[in-house]
């Protein structure tokens, strides 16, 4: 009697109700999924940016062992034409880069691969690579670029720029997502970790700032805020 009571209680979800179940999962789907993937893409951009900061860091101090403090360098003494560009750009990679850094192709100025990327600035402008012999790029094996440039301070070529590309050709491209900046001209630093710009600074409407709203140089202040805010990507970075 029991067996047969047990067997007449079994029951099963209708076909409304598995729709209907089917439907707030998707829902929720819809919601915390993009959330998640989005962290996911902060959390590896923090990771490789700061990994690639790193070995840019452990190869300038290398060199400096044998050719002094970064900030002391004076790549030349002529007047900063075409042709003393170029050879400054190709002494400071040749001489001291490559030999203390795990380089897989070097693409030289004017580099064709890259002139063949669309990079974006945050502020929406875009060109199509740095088609400028006063740019120099390396790939590395981890898969990220470096692209060195070389400017003066009104009479020698000292002050160095190095673009980071997290993730080498690969997109998005754009300053602040996976392009970042790294001065030379005071040591190694991001650019915008300096403690003489405050927080609120760097997201403002500068030239450099990290932001949309930024002028010709939008993005450049963004590797220095995610250091300073603690190799991390806050709510209220222009991540979007």
């Amino acid at each position: 009697m029991f067996e047969h009571n047990f067997k007449k209680s079994k029951w099963a979800f209708t076909l409304a109700e598995v729709l209907i179940t089917i439907g707030v999962i998707g829902v929720v789907a819809a919601i915390t999924i993009p959330s998640l993937v989005t962290n996911y893409q902060k959390r590896m951009t923090v990771n490789r940016l700061k990994a690639s900061y790193s070995k840019l860091a452990q190869a300038l101090e290398a060199a400096s062992e044998d050719y002094g403090p970064v900030e002391d360098w004076e790549l030349s003494e002529t007047d900063a034409n075409q042709t003393s560009y170029k050879n400054a750009i190709t002494t400071l990679v040749h001489e001291r880069i490559m030999p203390y850094a795990r380089v897989m192709d070097d693409c030289g100025q004017n580099c064709p691969l890259r002139r063949k990327i669309k990079i974006c600035r945050l502020n929406g402008y875009c060109s199509w690579g740095h088609r400028d012999s006063a740019y120099y790029t390396i790939y590395l094996a981890d898969g990220s670029s470096w692209e060195f440039m070389i400017d003066n301070d009104g009479k020698t070529l000292k002050i160095i720029k190095v673009y980071i590309d997290i993730n080498g050709n690969g997109s998005p491209n754009t300053f602040g997502k996976d392009i970042f900046t790294v001065m030379l001209d005071d040591g190694v630093r991001l650019l915008g970790s300096d403690v003489k710009y405050r927080r609120a600074n760097l997201l403002g409407n500068c030239r450099q700032c990290c932001s949309k709203n930024a002028g010709d140089y939008a993005g450049d202040y963004c590797g220095g805020l995610i250091q300073r805010d603690g190799w991390q990507i806050l709510s209220d970075y222009p991540w979007k």
